[in-house]
């Protein structure tokens, strides 16, 4: 209110000083002339009244722009101010945020998904919106590094045919009272397998003839199972050939030898089945 009496006052004060002048000499100027008089008070009182009210308006809109101006740079100053402020953060989160990722893919994942929603609720600028797809490209690489490729064995009859893998039947020739059935496990993914076990079981009525080479008993479990043990088997590769001397039932013509695979990188799977004919 203050600010508005002295921004106006001197002009009002200005303009009825002015008519009051004009008043007083009126007279002046009709003795003067009294023919041009009375239109030389009527001139100099519109005169006065325009560049009275003139005055009145410019030095409004002048006020106002100013008003307005104040009003736009403080708010931009807030504006940016917050801005550098909540950049800051977000930096300095961030850094911290790849200093803990070391300690683990978990536990990075988590809070790179915080991130992502914090961001998302601030992404007022260029600035924070690329921020943002940074932190959303290092969540995903996070999340890949999480989900491991796994190694997939195929068991299989022994083969040199790819193509024919799994090989699920042979025939064996009958030696003294046993045969002698050759396979492997063949890796056809693109990680090694790691770490890992062949389970093989004969039939309830075959015996073994000897111990398979590299094979070991199981405790605990029945006589016509036997395990072997690998560190590794490369990608789309395969062990090398194992072999069984099993004693079939005298009467048998066909019988069933099963072989079951399993390491730390591999997908889980069932026993694979396959028959041998014996050739008298």
């Amino acid at each position: 209110m203050v600010e508005w009496l002295f921004t106006y006052a001197g002009q009002v004060v200005g303009g009825v000083l002015t008519f009051l002048a004009l008043w007083k000499d009126a007279k002046d100027y009709g003795d003067l002339s009294k023919k041009w008089g009375r239109w030389i008070i009527g001139f100099s009182a519109f005169a006065i009244l325009f560049l009275f009210c003139a005055s009145i308006y410019l030095t409004h809109l002048g006020r106002a722009q100013a008003l307005r101006d104040k009003a736009n740079a403080q708010a931009e100053a807030a504006a940016s101010k917050a801005q550098i402020e909540t950049l800051s953060s977000q930096i300095v989160q961030m850094s911290k945020d790849r200093a803990a990722a070391e300690s683990g893919f978990r536990e990075s994942f988590a809070q790179l998904s915080q991130k992502v929603a914090n961001l998302q609720t601030k992404a007022a600028t260029q600035e924070l919106s690329k921020q943002l797809s940074d932190t959303r490209t290092e969540l995903r690489e996070a999340q890949a590094k999480l989900v491991q490729p796994k190694a997939i064995l195929v068991p299989s009859l022994w083969t040199l045919d790819p193509s024919q893998l799994p090989l699920l039947t042979t025939a064996a020739k009958l030696v003294g009272n046993s045969v002698t059935i050759d396979f492997f496990v063949f890796n056809k993914s693109d990680v090694a397998a790691v770490n890992g076990s062949i389970f093989i079981r004969i039939c309830s009525g075959c015996k073994f003839a000897k111990e398979p080479e590299g094979f070991s008993k199981i405790r605990g479990v029945e006589d016509y199972d036997r395990e072997f043990s690998f560190a590794n088997i490369l990608p789309h590769t395969g062990i090398h050939k194992l072999t069984a001397e099993v004693i079939p039932p005298e009467s048998a013509g066909t019988f069933e030898f099963d072989i079951t695979s399993e390491c730390q990188t591999c997908e889980a799977q069932d026993r694979h089945h396959f028959f041998v004919t014996v050739q008298k």
